[in-house]
């Protein structure tokens, strides 16, 4: 056993920046969010709440979480028209007020250390099934300097369905614990490349791309199954072994596996 270190190089790590926005909207394709200044996550929810039986506390169950933040930004995307409410009339007219839809959105964080600077790795966001409510935004009339008016909209999003997990509206991945193969595959789908058009996959497709175990009965008495090597890899050549939050032992010779 190894005695605990402090201040070891390269160990202090910090969160800082936004960067790279994409917003999605229905089936279309992801479009770039140009000046956006921050995304202020303040999730709601997940507080213990105590249940006593004659005068002591016997449970602490919290409650569920639920995903929301405030987006500010300069500007926003053309494509983000319908989610704020508004719709494009004829010649240019916009009317506001109207059915806001739901969205979807990815944006990265820097994660520095003090050896690196902000450039140790990052981290993508994933946010599945968000809407916004009507915000306020400040006209104010024009002194001899240039200062935009930012725009900033509140948000709340709807869990999505994760395989082995609770729903969950946000995802978060890792540059520094991502196989690079793995992560370049995912931010082509993000990002788009030659060959596609950006989009949001689901959790469940992003478990295909490799975050997670795949499960198939080959209807002979065997099963397949595919995964990252930290979650499925041999140990001998008779023998392999799975890793998994979504693996139940049910008894000493048999377990419970959930798959996308």
């Amino acid at each position: 056993m190894a005695k605990l270190t402090w201040d070891d190089p390269g160990e202090h790590f910090f969160e800082i920046g936004v960067d790279r926005g994409v917003l999605y909207v229905g089936d279309n394709a992801g479009v770039a969010w140009n000046g956006l200044i921050s995304v202020d996550e303040s999730p709601t929810g997940g507080d213990p709440t105590p249940y006593f039986l004659d005068g002591l506390m016997y449970l602490m169950v919290p409650t569920a979480e639920w995903f929301e933040a405030t987006i500010t930004a300069f500007q926003r995307p053309a494509a983000f028209g319908p989610c704020d409410g508004s719709s494009t009339g004829v010649n240019g007219m916009i009317i506001t007020g109207q059915r806001r839809q739901p969205f979807g959105l990815t944006y990265r964080t820097m994660i520095g250390n003090q050896e690196d600077g902000p450039d140790h790795g990052y981290l993508i966001h994933l946010v599945y099934n968000a809407m916004v409510g009507p915000s306020s935004r400040n006209h104010a009339t024009m002194d001899d300097g240039v200062n935009p008016a930012p725009y900033s909209w509140p948000v709340k999003a709807k869990p999505a369905v994760v395989p082995g997990y609770k729903p969950t509206s946000h995802l978060i991945i890792n540059s520094l614990t991502t196989p690079p193969d793995l992560l370049s595959d995912l931010e082509d789908v993000l990002y788009g490349s030659s060959l596609v058009a950006a989009s949001l996959p689901t959790p469940e497709e992003i478990f295909e791309l490799g975050f997670g175990i795949i499960v198939i009965d080959n209807g002979d008495g065997t099963f397949s199954v595919t995964g990252p090597d930290s979650m499925v890899f041999l140990v001998d050549p008779d023998n392999y072994s799975i890793t998994s939050p979504s693996l139940i032992f049910l008894d000493a010779d048999t377990f419970e596996i959930s798959s996308v």
